[in-house]
């Protein structure tokens, strides 16, 4: 078993964690950094919009208020004009375009024409030279233009109550039907009315067109004393002046709050990199704070790892001398149980050569040997005989348990190896613990440590002799495929519980009461096995024994 490098493994994995804290770290930073930008831009956005909006609302309210200002200031001045223009000339002239007859006249154009058909037209022009033609028009055309002279007002038009546009300082509208225009017929109604709109015309003759904001009014013109309406009287005033005023004072604004947002997007610009600054300050606090803990883990675990390595040392020295224990154990008694079986064919040695020796005494003394002493010293001498060859055996099989005179690792007859082993465990096993063997004639030889693996069977079977409460049945058996070699040792023991199969392979581990076992024998058999590059599996159930099976890889091109 290899040993679990901590310091190794410590770093590799701390710093794929660190690795991986850093991107991750780093990459919040940058999420950071880019959410509070784009809350930046939006809080910017909504700011400039939010600006542009209150400034538009504030030159638009300024605007509409002065203009309304500005009308009712037209409005008083047009219906000051009114007052004053108020004559006899004038209401003679009113009386006598009154009478005109304009029953031979459209009123109004076709729906939808872009023009005025031919009819109308002629008849506006008809209509022109009969009003500038009446006797009350030269006083009352004098009257009118001096009264708008050095005013701001630069037309004026007078309508009667048909609609009809009686005067007109520019004299080509005299004649015209206003009688659809929404001011004449609120005007009509007694109520004034004035509205603004851009025109592109000179304000004075030979002037290039331009555009010019025109503030227009409608008012009734009634007797000075009298409620009752009479006539109409519309007025143009140039209010460019006053709204180019208003766009200047608005683009003002405008540009007032442009450099503001500007001057806030600077600041905001400025707190924004004091942020990212510190937020990267934060960054590489972080990191190095992550780093120092790291080196401090870094010294810890390899303070543990030494620690650990001196007890693995320790443990591994504890777990040997317990191993030697545990031999010297199995060989104390595997001594015993050898004594015991040299000690009879030695007493059958001993006693039939003191037999014998009494024999050739009596020989020398007493002459010739009868034919019965004969016969009894040749049966001491077979018994003496089969008491050696028994010795011989016990000793062949002690040579081959050990391999004491061969190489640590041989090309063997598992066969014969595993017979030694049950000849020498037999020896140690009770003798109401009956040992069976069944082998396997087609196994293959295998190069392997004989007396390590010779040491796993014996292992097993004390292990399964001691399963084994009175009497029963250890089963030694092999088998292969054209895989591996199998070697099986079965008991008819009480069994192991399933929960237990797998720790019973580890160190110090039994289930023997305690002072009857070290805990070494299967983790030491696993260990053997798996140096040979094989297995072991466990089959048991409590009360019907236990079965472990070896499992020893054939080499490429081996056969069964």
């Amino acid at each position: 078993m290899q040993p679990f490098r901590l310091t190794r493994h410590f770093m590799l994995s701390s710093f794929a964690v660190f690795l991986l804290f850093a991107i991750l770290l780093y990459r919040l930073d940058d999420l950071r950094r880019d959410g509070l930008h784009d809350i930046q831009r939006e809080e910017n956005k909504a700011m400039a919009d939010l600006q542009a909006g209150l400034v538009s609302l504030s030159a638009e309210s300024v605007r509409r208020d002065l203009l309304v200002l500005h009308e009712q200031g037209n409005l008083d001045s047009t219906r000051l004009l009114a007052n004053l223009l108020w004559s006899d000339t004038l209401s003679t002239y009113l009386d006598e375009a009154q009478r005109l007859d304009l029953a031979s006249c459209p009123r109004a154009a076709a729906p939808g024409a872009s023009a005025l058909p031919p009819v109308r037209a002629a008849c506006r022009r008809h209509l022109n030279q009969r009003l500038t033609a009446l006797p009350g028009f030269a006083a009352a055309d004098a009257r009118l233009r001096n009264a708008v002279h050095d005013s701001r007002v630069f037309r004026l038009k007078l309508f009667d109550l048909r609609g009809l546009t009686v005067y007109a300082t520019d004299r080509e509208h005299i004649g015209e039907d206003a009688s659809t225009s929404p001011g004449w017929i609120a005007a009509r109604e007694g109520s004034p009315w004035s509205q603004l709109s851009a025109r592109g015309e000179p304000h004075t003759p030979g002037a290039s067109p331009e555009r010019r904001d025109i503030l227009s009014a409608y008012l009734p013109l009634q007797p000075p004393g009298s409620g009752e309406t009479v006539a109409v009287i519309e007025t143009y005033t140039d209010a460019t002046a006053i709204v180019r005023r208003l766009d200047h004072a608005s683009a003002t604004l405008h540009e007032s709050a442009r450099e503001r947002g500007r001057t806030m997007n600077a600041r905001l610009d400025e707190m924004r990199q004091t942020l990212d600054a510190s937020g990267t300050g934060l960054t590489l606090v972080a990191l190095l704070l992550t780093l120092t803990v790291y080196l401090l883990l870094l010294l810890i675990v390899r303070r543990a790892s030494r620690l650990a390595d001196q007890q693995s040392l320790q443990m591994q020295r504890s777990r040997a001398h317990l191993v030697q224990f545990d031999k010297m154990v199995m060989l104390g008694r595997m001594v015993a149980g050898v004594a015991h079986q040299l000690n009879t064919p030695l007493a059958y040695c001993r006693t039939n050569l003191r037999l014998l020796g009494e024999l050739l005494a009596r020989c020398t003394t007493d002459g010739p040997l009868r034919e019965q002493d004969r016969s009894d010293a040749r049966q001491m001498l077979d018994d003496t005989l089969g008491g050696v060859l028994m010795m011989d055996e016990l000793v062949r099989h002690l040579r081959g348990f050990t391999r004491l005179d061969q190489a640590p690792t041989d090309h063997v007859d598992l066969n014969a190896a595993i017979a030694s082993v049950v000849y020498i465990a037999r020896s140690v096993v009770p003798p109401h613990i009956r040992i069976e063997e069944r082998y396997d004639e087609r196994l293959p030889h295998l190069n392997v440590h004989v007396a390590r693996l010779n040491q796993a069977v014996l292992n097993l079977l004390m292990n399964a002799a001691q399963a084994i409460a009175g009497t029963g049945l250890v089963t030694v058996s092999t088998h292969s495929d054209a895989h591996a070699v199998r070697i099986a040792v079965a008991d008819t023991g009480n069994g192991i519980h399933p929960s237990l199969h797998e720790r019973v392979f580890e160190p110090f581990f039994t289930t023997k009461p305690s002072g009857q076992g070290t805990g070494l024998g299967l983790s030491v058999v696993r260990e053997i096995v798996e140096q040979h590059g094989g297995r072991v599996d466990l089959s048991s159930q409590p009360g019907l024994g236990t079965t472990v099976t070896l499992h020893l890889p054939l080499p490429a091109g081996a056969h069964p």
